[in-house]
């Protein structure tokens, strides 16, 4: 590969506005306080990353993130000569060692990918594999609303163009009542998943969700209750309990590029799945524009077999009222198609970032 020289490293804070507030377990969200990074080289090559941490849910803020970027891994980048990802990545992880700061790891390590994939003229698919698919359905997303309108939400989102949902619950047995709406509306042909964003959810109301045929259920307890998660596998008769967990406590694997440290740790961890016959799935459910079109990069390189056919990149359709990219994802019917442009693919639009900075973490200028 042609080597380039790393010029400047900067993160910023933005903050963009929902198209309507999202509630979870976790509290409401108006807005999505993201983190973008942008890499620059005296050969004039620019690189982006971003990482849309969730409050409460995500190990770090998004300060946190853009200071440990900019005060402490940025030294090891200005100056550098980058031959590929991990002859920088390498040295990150040696001062930074798993599980330390992966959303932060993640940002500049995707921001890494596209500044070499531009460099080589490839698609990041084509730097980690090969292209399996270049057509990648998703969920339609249903928060926590109340039944009626869940109902209604899940026919238009079928109108749409989705062919599976899925929708937030609590450990709140009203969210029983949600659910059954939305069977009433649409049926048992339509993939039904869950989503409890860590809320415990006691034995006798998973039982009771059992008559709706859920896919799964992600994450019904806490990330650390392991032994929780084993003990509802073997009582409830639910197809699917999703993490990232041991003790033969899931059947399938949620897997996102921001929380698992980047791209390449998914794509490592893609591979045990499939050493250990486990399906996965990718995505994270509040994406920008940029963070999305890495999800869908390590999707469109994966095969079936293994990550599954609808997966669960979400935000710029649905959620975001705007986006810092000046070319926006393809995205139909509920579809969105793998551009093959070097890199990510997307480019951001200087205006837009201009538009949505917060705080003192970087003024952008170009």
């Amino acid at each position: 590969m042609e080597c380039v020289e790393l010029r400047e490293c900067k993160a910023f804070l933005i903050q963009v506005p929902l198209k309507r507030p999202h509630k979870t377990s976790h509290g409401e969200v108006s807005h999505q306080r993201s983190v973008v990074v942008i890499l620059e080289t005296v050969e004039g090559f620019t690189g982006v990353g971003q990482v849309d941490p969730v409050p409460k849910y995500s190990v770090e803020t998004p300060e946190e993130i853009c200071l440990i970027i900019n005060s402490y891994i940025r030294p090891m980048l200005v100056n550098k000569q980058v031959f590929s990802v991990s002859s920088i990545m390498d040295e990150i992880y040696e001062n930074f060692p798993d599980p330390l700061h992966l959303e932060a790891k993640a940002a500049v390590e995707m921001a890494l990918y596209d500044l070499i994939g531009k460099v080589r003229k490839l698609p990041v698919y084509k730097m980690i594999g090969k292209l399996y698919r270049e057509n990648i359905p998703v969920v339609g997303w249903i928060g926590q609303v109340p039944p009626e309108t869940a109902g209604k939400e899940a026919i238009n989102k079928l109108e749409e163009g989705y062919r599976a949902l899925k929708v937030k619950i609590s450990s709140n047995v009203d969210d029983i009542e949600r659910i059954a709406k939305i069977r009433e509306a649409v049926g048992y042909s339509v993939e039904l998943r869950a989503d409890a964003n860590e809320a415990l959810i006691p034995i006798t109301l998973l039982k009771k969700l059992e008559r709706y045929e859920l896919k799964w259920i992600e994450q019904p307890a806490p990330r650390r209750h392991i032994h929780y998660l084993a003990k509802i596998r073997n009582k409830i008769d639910v197809h699917s309990l999703i993490n990232i967990i041991k003790e033969e406590a899931a059947d399938y694997i949620k897997l996102k590029v921001m929380k698992q440290g980047g791209i390449s740790s998914v794509m490592k961890m893609i591979d045990i799945c499939k050493a250990c016959n486990m399906k996965c799935t990718i995505g994270h459910g509040f994406n920008m524009g940029i963070s999305a079109s890495a999800e869908l990069h390590v999707i469109a390189a994966s095969s079936t077999n293994i990550v599954e056919d609808v997966n669960e990149v979400g935000g710029p359709p649905d959620k975001m009222s705007d986006d810092i990219v000046s070319n926006q994802l393809e995205f139909s019917r509920g579809f969105f198609k793998v551009n093959d442009r070097p890199g990510l693919g997307v480019e951001i639009s200087e205006e837009k970032l201009r538009k949505y900075l917060r705080g003192d973490h970087g003024i952008y200028k170009s």
